[in-house]
C-alpha cells in the first residue's frame, strides 16, 4: 500500500542530486557532502565529504540540546548529552539507550539503524551489568555530530520545525506505542517468593479485605519452576521445566486463575527469562537449530550460551506456540525479564 509511504520524487540543483518530498529534501553534492532540507529549502544540516571506510557521519549542527537518546539512574535528570560523550544504544535492568536524537536547534531528527546487537560484558559505567548493545553510536563535540557505525549501517533523517512534529515522524517511522489497558495503570504487586497457592490466596484476600489498591500480581521463577537456573551451566538440569505450571504455586491453573480475576478482580503476570534451562531441550536444540542459540562472543554470554536468539523468526514462533496455553488459561501478561541478552529481546 504506498499511501504508507512518504511520495517523493528526483531532484536536481546545479551538481546537487537527491529526492525532495513535501516535507523536506536530502541531497548529495559533486564533493560527497550530504544535505538536508526542510520543506521551504532551508538547510538544516550539511555533513563533512563522505569518509572512505564507510564507518561513520559528521553532521553539522548550531548546538542545543539532542533529545530522546534515552537515559539511567546517572544522567536520568539530565537531558543534554556533554560534549565529546558518545551514546551508545545499550539496554539492561538500569539503562536503555536509543540510536536516535531530535535537534531542537537544527530543526531534524535521526535514527541511525545496523543490521547486528551482541551482547557486551559488565565493567565500568555506563556499561555495569552487561547487556545489549546496538552498534549505532553519535556523539556531539562543538558544531558537529559525529555517527559511527559497524558493519552495514543506513540513517533516517526526518526534518521537523518542533519537539512534537519530531516525535511524530519518529513514531511514524518506527510505529506508535501501543496504549495498555487500564488495569496496567493500577497497582501491582510484584515478588520473587510466592511460595504456595495458600499464600498467593491469603495475600490476594489481605488485599480486598483490608481494602488496598491493586490491579495485578506478578510473580517470577516459582510460577512454573520449582529452582532458578542462575547457577545452571551450558548443558542445563533435567529437573528444571521451562514450559510448565508449578504444581505447588498452582495445582488448579485454568480455577485459580478465573478465581482471582473474577472474584478479585486481580490479573496475573508473570516473569518470563528468554532462555532455555532444561538439558533436554537445550540438547535437542543445539543437535537440530544450533542457531536458535545466541553464542558466546569473547567468552562474554548470559546464561552461558543458553538464550534463544529472538532474531530468528523460526524462535519466535516456536517460543511463542509455547507460551499460547498460559495465555487461554488465564495468564494475562508476561514481563520480559534479563532479555539484555540481545539488543531487541
Amino acid at each position: 500500500d504506498s499511501s504508507h509511504y512518504a511520495g517523493f520524487k528526483t531532484c536536481q540543483c546545479g551538481e546537487e542530486r537527491g529526492i525532495s518530498t513535501s516535507f523536506g529534501a536530502v541531497v548529495v553534492t559533486s564533493s560527497g557532502q550530504l544535505k538536508l532540507y526542510d520543506a521551504q529549502w532551508k538547510e538544516l544540516t550539511i555533513s563533512d565529504a563522505a569518509p572512505g571506510d564507510g564507518k561513520s557521519l559528521v553532521l553539522s549542527t548550531a548546538g542545543g540540546i539532542l533529545y530522546g537518546r534515552g537515559a539511567s539512574p546517572r544522567d536520568a535528570r539530565h537531558l543534554d548529552l556533554p560534549d565529546g560523550v558518545k551514546n551508545t544504544p545499550y539496554t539492561n535492568n538500569l539503562q536503555t539507550y536509543v540510536p536516535y536524537y531530535y535537534s531542537a536547534a537544527d530543526g531534524y531528527g535521526a535514527l541511525g539503524a545496523v543490521n547486528t546487537t551482541f551482547f557486551r560484558q559488565g565493567g565500568k559505567w555506563p556499561i555495569v551489568n552487561g547487556g545489549g548493545q546496538f552498534p549505532a553510536h553519535y556523539s556531539k563535540q562543538g558544531s558537529r555530530v559525529t555517527w559511527s557505525f559497524e558493519g552495514a549501517w543506513e540513517i533516517y533523517l526526518m526534518p521537523a520545525a518542533s519537539l512534537k512534529a519530531g516525535t511524530q515522524a519518529y513514531y511514524s517511522l518506527i510505529g506508535s506505542p501501543v496504549v495498555l489497558p487500564r488495569y496496567a495503570f493500577g497497582f501491582m504487586a510484584s515478588r520473587w517468593g510466592w511460595n504456595d497457592r495458600a499464600y498467593i490466596e491469603d495475600a490476594i484476600k489481605r488485599f480486598r479485605s483490608d481494602r488496598y489498591p491493586i490491579d495485578a500480581i506478578i510473580m517470577d521463577f516459582e510460577w512454573f519452576t520449582t529452582e532458578s537456573d542462575y547457577s545452571f551451566s551450558a548443558a542445563g538440569k533435567s529437573s528444571y521445566q521451562d514450559f510448565e505450571f508449578n504444581p505447588t504455586t498452582f495445582p488448579e491453573p485454568e480455577t485459580q486463575l478465573a478465581t482471582y480475576r473474577n472474584d478479585y478482580d486481580i490479573r496475573v503476570g508473570v516473569i518470563r527469562k528468554p532462555r532455555i534451562g532444561n538439558s533436554d531441550t537445550l540438547r535437542l536444540i543445539r543437535g537440530n537449530h544450533p542457531d536458535w542459540l545466541i553464542e558466546p562472543v569473547n567468552g562474554a554470554a548470559l546464561a552461558h550460551g543458553r538464550n534463544l536468539n529472538m532474531s530468528q523468526p523460526d524462535v519466535r514462533e516456536w517460543y511463542s506456540s509455547k507460551l499460547t496455553d498460559f495465555l487461554q488459561k488465564g495468564i494475562s501478561f508476561w514481563w520480559n525479564d534479563e532479555g539484555e541478552s540481545d539488543y531487541f529481546t
